[in-house]
């Protein structure tokens, strides 16, 4: 992800604009805002009438359609022929178009857009994780489930073992993994989290927990030692201490 920030900065904004650089950047962009219930906000299936091609129109929830429809709208408003509209659909034109009418949208239903992406798409990503975690595990092979449970295991060896490591080089790893997980957000809130895409976000926060649990394990005796000593030192004063 920070790759590819970097790569897209050193590019010439063009090609963000015309979606040469990502896949129909702007098309997931302008259909994730059915990630809103009150989508289509207020008038918007006025300013964006694709009824004559698409019956139903812009509808709520995040069908690619929508984003066809806003394209047929711009096509019949600039007598694009059907053919040339058919096949410029996902092109660079058509992102532009997506990118106009983001801006437009957000022009005129500012706060149902910001709605969009500080609450409605972050509940995604959380509900994506939960289902991940309540999957049933019954529907799968055996095999996998065995191959899964070596997985787990090695994982947790590992998080025994770091407890040697310096303090130093485990909060290293740690704000590492929180680097990676905090890099694999940007890409929710521009589209939308499913269970099939929040995988690695999880990953990375199932590895800095068991980090910070090794950590924790690993200071634990320290600890009990020291209350120990506490509990000694309290005892003194009054005779019980032997």
């Amino acid at each position: 992800m920070l790759a590819g920030v970097a790569v897209m900065l050193s590019l010439p904004l063009d090609y963000l604009n015309e979606g040469r650089f990502t896949t129909t950047f702007w098309h997931r962009t302008v259909i994730s805002l059915g990630a809103n219930p009150a989508w289509p906000f207020g008038n918007i299936r006025k300013s964006f009438d694709c009824t004559r091609y698409i019956p139903e129109g812009l509808v709520p929830r995040m069908p690619d359609r929508n984003g066809h429809c806003i394209w047929w709208d711009y096509a019949i408003k600039h007598d694009m022929p059907v053919n040339e509209a058919v096949n410029g659909v996902y092109g660079g034109r058509y992102e532009a178009v997506m990118r106009e009418a983001f801006f437009e949208i957000a022009r005129l239903y500012p706060s149902n857009v910001l709605a969009t992406f500080i609450y409605y798409k972050p509940k995604m990503i959380v509900s994506s994780i939960s289902e991940i975690i309540q999957i049933d595990l019954s529907i799968f092979p055996f095999l996998t489930i065995a191959l899964a449970i070596v997985t787990l295991a090695n994982f947790f060896a590992y998080f025994i073992i770091s407890t040697q490591w310096p303090k130093s080089k485990r909060m290293l790893i740690f704000q590492g993994g929180l680097l990676f997980a905090a890099s694999t957000i940007p890409s929710y809130l521009v589209a939308w989290a499913h269970p099939w895409t929040t995988g690695d976000l999880l990953f990375y926060c199932l590895f800095c927990i068991g980090l910070l649990s090794g950590v924790a394990l690993s200071t634990l005796p320290r600890a009990l030692m020291q209350l120990r000593l506490l509990g000694r030192a309290l005892l003194v004063p009054t005779g019980l201490a032997k």
